[in-house]
């Protein structure tokens, strides 16, 4: 049996991360018909300020059993990725903030998770093509993403495959810090 276990955003769990976007495609990908025989669970991790909205949310829509949240320290974090199937990070933006780094969008490519997300900020240069990237607020295209994933094995495995070597080929820490000294090196004969 295949959990899909939909991981949103590590960390404020509030309107503009796409919360509330993520809540209404599971509610769509629970009723489908071509999902029924897939155990399907939503994990929320973190707090935030929408908390008490989105649990309330849950439970007009009838989703409480399908939900979970959770609150983990920074250590237990690798377990919550390894444990998740799908990535989900659908941040919209505002008037007066986008999406910038993300470092969600970091862990869970070094975790090789596949991932969905959204195209804002500086989400699209983090994830490059290792994630499916999708228009901020557009559920039905989050719904259909996620979908193509849970119904999909080795396109799920390709995405996590490419999650990965993003990773290790772009966000390794060695890689920035070669960066950083070759640019004082460059500075320092300058002087």
């Amino acid at each position: 049996m295949f959990i899909a276990t939909f991981e949103k955003y590590i960390g404020r769990l509030e309107e503009y991360k796409g919360v509330f976007d993520v809540l209404e495609a599971a509610r769509i990908l629970i009723s489908d018909p071509e999902l029924a025989t897939y155990s399907l669970r939503l994990l929320f991790v973190g707090d935030g300020g929408e908390i008490r909205e989105m649990r309330r949310m849950e439970q007009t829509l009838g989703m409480g059993r399908f939900v979970e949240h959770l609150v983990a320290s920074y250590e237990k974090m690798p377990s919550v990725y390894q444990s998740a199937d799908i990535f989900v990070a659908p941040s919209k933006p505002t008037p007066t903030w986008e999406e910038q780094y993300n470092t969600a969008l970091l862990e869970a490519q070094a975790s090789g998770l596949p991932i969905v997300t959204t195209n804002t900020g500086g989400i699209p240069e983090n994830v490059g093509d290792a994630a499916v990237i999708v228009e901020p607020g557009d559920i039905q295209a989050i719904t259909r993403a996620i979908k193509r994933f849970i119904l999909d094995a080795k396109l799920r495995l390709l995405y996590a495959h490419k999650a990965r070597k993003r990773a290790e080929t772009v966000h390794d820490a060695r890689i920035g810090a070669d960066k950083l000294a070759r640019l004082y090196e460059q500075v320092l004969h300058q002087i």
